[in-house]
């Protein structure tokens, strides 16, 4: 991708109508929040799809210039979403990709009912019925003292969601029986008995962040959580993971906003989900997700 203030470059894309060659500019949209490795540290990435059915993930720190849509777009097809979604695609691509797991991260197993049955899922997708037959796991981020967040996801993505949290430490539940539904049972357990929350909201992850790390005290809450599932749910979790090396120190900031359409300066920083922006005039935080969704109007490809 380049970024460009102008669209007038040689080579452009386009289609031919009347005999003519008319510009057709791609459009680039931000389909997922993602960490990946560089020089061995863990740094952001955005995941940008093109309307030419391109993906490549971006790294997004240090200096950059975006400009990005108010509205927010289907990452597949480009229409505009019309409602607000935790995921960026319309109903009609979650029907055509068989994404309806989405649906049920949010809705509950069984697209809200309840219960599912793998091999004649609800949804009839039978790519759906094995995608959450198995592989799920809880994780339950630690942020300190009576401060849990629990989540699911596949066991192979574990490292990377308690990266985004933004906490020092965390765990995660060997289950027997690993599908979704599971997985959200054992949430709606975790919950109900730790007093755990769904998320972490931007003050409470600055203020981890900021915090001196206690890392004998997150141990013994972490195996406090340990031997409350032992022995309420005869449980095995998952030695404890030490996020202590994964962040930068938090700097001090003016404001949080809330999504920032305009990112012209410098990324100096990051806290799990959380960037820390310098711009000509002021440094603020926001939150890297808030991004997902929206299309990159600056870039020209």
């Amino acid at each position: 991708m380049v970024l460009e203030e102008s669209s007038k470059i040689d080579s452009l894309p386009g289609v031919e109508e009347a005999g003519k060659w008319v510009y057709d500019p791609a459009l680039y949209c931000v389909a997922r929040f993602l960490y990946r490795p560089l020089n061995d540290l863990w740094f952001p990435h955005l995941e940008v799809t093109s309307s030419y059915g391109t993906r490549q993930a971006v790294l997004i720190f240090g200096q950059m210039s975006y400009k990005l849509s108010e509205e927010r777009f289907c990452a597949h097809c480009f229409s505009m979403l019309e409602q607000e979604s935790y995921y960026p695609y319309c109903a009609a691509c979650v029907q055509e990709l068989e994404l309806f797991f989405l649906r049920c991260y949010q809705e509950g197993i069984g697209l809200g009912e309840g219960d599912c049955d793998y091999e004649a899922p609800r949804c009839g997708s039978k790519f759906c019925g094995k995608y959450c037959k198995s592989g799920f796991t809880v994780y339950i981020a630690v942020g300190g003292k009576g401060c849990f967040k629990v989540g699911v996801t596949k066991k192979v993505n574990v490292f990377y969601k308690l990266l985004e949290e933004g906490v020092f430490g965390g765990l995660n539940v060997r289950l027997t029986e690993d599908s979704l539904g599971d997985a959200l049972e054992l949430k709606a357990f975790l919950k109900k008995e730790l007093g755990a929350k769904d998320y972490l909201t931007m003050d409470e992850k600055l203020q981890i962040g900021r915090s001196e790390v206690d890392w004998e005290g997150l141990k013994d809450q972490m195996e406090w959580v340990t031997d409350q599932l032992r022995r309420e749910r005869d449980l095995v979790v998952e030695a404890p993971w030490d996020l202590r090396s994964h962040s930068f120190k938090v700097p001090d900031i003016e404001f949080i906003r809330r999504t920032p359409l305009e990112l012209q300066g410098e990324l100096i920083g990051f806290w799990g989900r959380i960037g820390f922006f310098q711009d000509a005039t002021h440094r603020f935080a926001f939150d890297l997700k808030s991004l997902v969704g929206r299309i990159l109007e600056n870039v020209v490809g």
